[in-house]
């Protein structure tokens, strides 16, 4: 499975693809031209013929498809350096104001882990109001935005030792404040905890731990979104204009890209470009299938302690728990509109995260989303989230 993702995370492998269904249904085509009896040619070149035209039809999107992600790239080059991790590109953009001094306990690094499997461009919007303050970073994971395809398969802890290879190529040492969103929050944590000497702070929107995913309806919900996610790649490198995640994601996904785009407008069109690109799909469907699997909670283990006497925020729904249960429910129920059964799992999942944050920490601050706002906090509050990590970086400064 993995040698199919990585042969189809590369753009032409569509048109490959294409060929190798144009070429039999000519030659079915061309072979019932030369049979004998009527019905044997005409079901033949019928079939053949059909097999040949939508051959060539695919050959004619994916080659379109191929070629629009080159002109992207050729567009829109990086804008950070790229640097050599076992034989693969990682980008990375690091900025800071001018009269910054690099180095120093005082002086932390921020580094920003959008959700999903995204690009670090994901996080402009963070990125460009820290940079004017202390040095910022936004990089992007193998097979997604300026950074190459593969190796496969992804998985969390193969993106930790990455991303340690990757700063410490550049130069990038430390101390670093790791702020995660989502599923991004979760290589950052990992991050933390295996390499705890380079952390000076850790901030986590909305995420957790390998924990997290106990429950099995959410490991399972990856697990299908990871699938959707499959075929929508599969659709991409044949250049055909359909998304099932698009589909099952309705009137919200159209509300939640709309609120993206208005956050991110600066780097809009450069996102929208490079998501073009078939590895964006197969790496974020290659990181899910992880969910669940001995693996994922084997290397995800919390480890107490690793962060003692080093902040660490942890934003979520009810982050501080400080309420009833009952309440709690009632709370949850209006949130996610869940049933009875998927709010009480919600409830438990948000407790044992909250355990297995505080554990890592003697520092643990636990605080709740602003009300009315989703799990896309970051885009819809940003301000609540700029203020939260400057909090931070004052209590690394003044450490």
């Amino acid at each position: 499975m993995n040698t199919i993702y990585a042969f189809l995370s590369w753009d032409w492998a569509g048109l490959v693809l294409s060929v190798a269904i144009a070429v039999p249904g000519w030659l079915i085509w061309r072979q019932g031209r030369l049979a004998i009896g009527v019905w044997k040619k005409r079901l033949q070149t019928v079939i053949g013929g059909f097999i040949a035209v939508l051959g060539g039809a695919l050959i004619i999107s994916s080659g379109i498809h191929a070629v629009s992600v080159e002109m992207a790239f050729a567009k829109y080059p990086a804008p950070g350096k790229l640097v050599d991790v076992n034989g693969y590109n990682m980008h990375l953009l690091a900025e800071e104001p001018d009269n910054y001094r690099a180095g120093g306990k005082n002086h932390p690094t921020l580094l920003w882990i959008p959700g999903g499997h995204s690009s670090g461009y994901n996080f402009y919007n963070m990125h460009k109001v820290f940079r004017n303050e202390t040095r910022s970073i936004i990089f992007d994971r193998l097979s997604t935005g300026w950074s190459d395809r593969g190796p496969y398969p992804r998985t969390s802890y193969r993106e930790v030792e990455e991303l340690h290879q990757m700063l410490t190529k550049a130069g990038e040492t430390g101390p670093l404040i790791l702020v995660g969103h989502s599923y991004g929050g979760l290589l950052a944590a990992l991050y933390a905890m295996h390499h705890p000497e380079q952390i000076a702070g850790l901030v986590l929107l909305d995420s957790g731990l390998a924990v997290n995913w106990e429950n099995p309806v959410a490991a399972n919900f990856m697990l299908q979104y990871s699938k959707a996610l499959f075929y929508d790649g599969l659709l991409q490198a044949f250049g055909i204009p359909l998304s099932l995640q698009a589909r099952a994601g309705g009137d919200m996904l159209k509300e939640l890209l709309a609120i993206y785009e208005s956050q991110l407008k600066d780097v809009w069109p450069e996102i929208s470009a490079l998501n073009r690109a078939a590895m964006n799909a197969f790496g974020t469907a290659s990181i899910f299938t992880e969910v669940g699997t001995p693996e994922f909670f084997e290397r995800g283990a919390m480890q107490a302690g690793v962060l003692n006497g080093k902040p660490l925020t942890y934003i979520t729904f009810l982050g501080s728990l400080d309420l009833s249960f009952q309440q709690a429910r009632d709370e949850v129920r209006a949130i996610t509109g869940l049933d009875a059964a998927g709010v009480d799992g919600q409830i438990k999942g948000l407790m044992r995260n909250r355990r297995a944050m505080s554990a890592l920490s003697d520092q643990f601050h636990p605080v709740s989303v602003p009300a009315g706002a989703s799990h896309n906090f970051p885009y819809e509050t940003p301000d609540f989230v700029v203020d939260h990590v400057r909090q931070v970086i004052d209590l690394v400064k003044n450490q």
